[in-house]
């Protein structure tokens, strides 16, 4: 087999959802109304599971041509791709050799592994979006025949995932116990793919030899083999329907899978397999508190606002009278106090190096907002936040150093408090505690 080799794609692009073409208003932190916030992150949560798991399509392309392959049938994909949009595409019996151009699809990277000569062939298609690499020395011992070709994709909040894209000839060579022991199947890893194995269990027919020793493998390790008889994977014109295409994972209290099902051949006689699996988890990126000018406030009008709104009806609970009360407070400040420019008050230890690190800090957050799922992006982000407070750190450490090095008896306490406001970033402008002002 020749090595595995990762190939940018150029081809297709996906189809972009138009939208219904109104903007949600966006929850503010003053917006917590009784029983809303929590209800409505509940629905949010159930609303976008789907939209937060990765979708799976896997098929076996070796019946378009004997002699070309997924070459010719690249069309017939490409559109069942332009209709599907999954984010990961399993392929078996490819067809490709050294010499054959690869197939390019826009918006996606191809993982390949060739046969070296005639026939099989794997391409597994990860969305570029998606941070994956290939899982080298992926492979099944002791049986050179079955190919392998394991991917390993990154996900927020969880472990990686490793897929395994797995194909296995039906000739008689090939008829002795597969070896599932060495593909390492764990909580993480999806086994799919062609391999031929027939049981009753999740395939019509009498069972062939490797199919009853993967029942029997299952059984003791244990896994799951996802198919049901009555959903074939494959409807030969001049045989019976038969589950050669077949996905594996793990036996866990929580699924790594789910939504298994099969979709019309795309110009073949095999079926194409879907699945889902978990993204991972939304990650909550931090956003400054809104910070109010109360000194420019028109009071006058914030306590006509309040009176106003303010519940009066005698009939009303306790609880509810509260719940009013806050929201016409909540009211009258987003209308009658002004907000603050965003503007950072200056600091005597702020330098050139801080302002660069923070704005390296502001870009990478706004790139992990843009796509809360890449992981590589929310590590980025993690790191400048890392540099940014520690530089900081070490800046008003020194600067401290320094102010305390000039310390004498002339140094008045307005002075060294607002120092000390300063370091904790907060304004030096201020006036003196009581407390202080008796000490001085």
């Amino acid at each position: 087999m020749t090595p595995l080799a990762q190939t940018p794609l150029a081809h297709f692009a996906p189809a972009k959802s138009s939208g219904s073409g109104c903007k949600r208003r966006r929850r503010k932190p003053w917006d917590t109304e009784r029983g809303g916030s929590r209800e409505r992150g509940a629905r949010r949560t159930q609303a976008r599971s789907w939209s937060d798991s990765l979708l799976f399509a896997c098929f076996n392309c070796r019946s378009y041509n004997a002699r070309e392959g997924l070459v010719k049938g690249l069309a017939e994909i490409t559109r069942g791709i332009q209709s599907l949009q999954p984010d990961v595409l399993l392929l078996q019996e490819t067809w490709l050799s050294d010499i054959s151009l690869p197939p390019h699809l826009d918006g996606y990277i191809a993982f390949r592994l060739d046969r070296g000569g005639i026939g099989g062939g794997l391409l597994t298609f990860v969305k570029s979006n998606l941070s994956a690499t290939v899982i080298p020395g992926a492979s099944v011992s002791n049986d050179p025949h079955t190919e392998c070709l394991g991917v390993e994709i990154k996900r927020v909040g969880l472990p990686p995932l490793k897929v395994l894209n797995v194909y296995r000839p039906p000739g008689a060579h090939t008829r002795k116990t597969l070896n599932l022991d060495s593909l390492e199947l764990d909580d993480t890893t999806i086994i799919a793919g062609d391999l031929n194995l027939h049981h009753p269990q999740w395939s019509k027919g009498a069972p062939n030899p490797g199919g009853t020793a993967l029942f029997h493998w299952a059984q003791e390790y244990p896994a799951v083999v996802h198919n049901v008889p009555s959903k074939p994977t494959r409807e030969p014109s001049r045989a019976r329907p038969s589950s050669p295409d077949i996905v594996i994972t793990a036996r866990s209290p929580v699924p790594l899978i789910h939504g298994w099902d099969t979709l019309p051949p795309w110009g073949s006689d095999h079926k194409v397999l879907i699945f889902r699996a978990a993204r991972g988890h939304r990650q909550v990126l931090p956003k400054r508190p809104p910070h109010y000018v109360w000194a420019k406030a028109d009071w006058e009008e914030f306590q006509k606002e309040v009176e106003q709104r303010s519940p009066t009806s005698p009939d009303l609970g306790i609880q509810e009278r509260s719940d009013r009360l806050s929201a016409a407070i909540r009211s009258a400040i987003r209308e009658h106090v002004p907000r603050a420019s965003g503007k950072r008050p200056h600091q005597p230890w702020w330098t050139q190096e801080l302002s660069l690190l923070e704005k390296q800090k502001r870009l990478a957050l706004t790139a992990s907002e843009g796509d809360p799922f890449d992981a590589d992006k929310l590590e980025a982000y993690g790191q400048a936040k890392e540099s940014f407070t520690a530089a900081a750190h070490l800046a008003k450490g020194t600067y401290w150093r320094k102010v305390v090095a000039g310390i004498n008896f002339g140094t008045s306490l307005s002075f060294l408090f607002g120092i000390i406001r300063s370091i904790d970033g907060r304004s030096q402008r201020c006036s003196l505690p009581p407390l202080l002002k008796a000490v001085k």
